[in-house]
């Protein structure tokens, strides 16, 4: 009997989200919500483990965001600068660069391709 690799299937998705439903831009986030709720559902039935693999073309895509990075966000004025603070493969925490004196300041956690621009890193 064959064993299913899902991160085949996964990977040929990842290409399709970045090339074709690009994440920068809402208009697919629902398309892509579908896909994802659709392969749940079969790794599901195929009792396999549902664990979204990382493309290692997007981990490339974004290596150079880093924490202490300093950021610019899409849809957001470009003035407006962030501090990473944390990050977890895809997803970063920011904190505005204006407000960082302030204690006890809200981490805002927002999609890695949300990143317009690195302006530089502070550490």
């Amino acid at each position: 009997m064959n064993t299913i690799d899902m991160n085949v299937i996964w990977n040929a998705l990842q290409c399709y989200r970045e090339d074709c439903i690009p994440e920068s831009d809402p208009f697919y986030d629902d398309e892509w919500d579908q896909i994802c709720t659709q392969m749940a559902w079969i790794h599901e039935a195929l009792g396999i483990d549902y664990d979204e693999p990382i493309s290692p073309r997007l981990m490339k895509k974004y290596s150079n965001i880093k924490v202490g990075s300093i950021v610019t966000l899409n849809n957001l004025e470009d003035a407006v600068q962030w501090k990473v603070v944390e990050r977890d493969d895809f997803i970063i925490g920011v904190k505005s660069v204006r407000e960082m004196h302030i204690r006890n300041l809200v981490t805002q956690f927002t999609d890695v391709s949300c990143v317009a621009k690195v302006i530089g890193d502070t550490e």
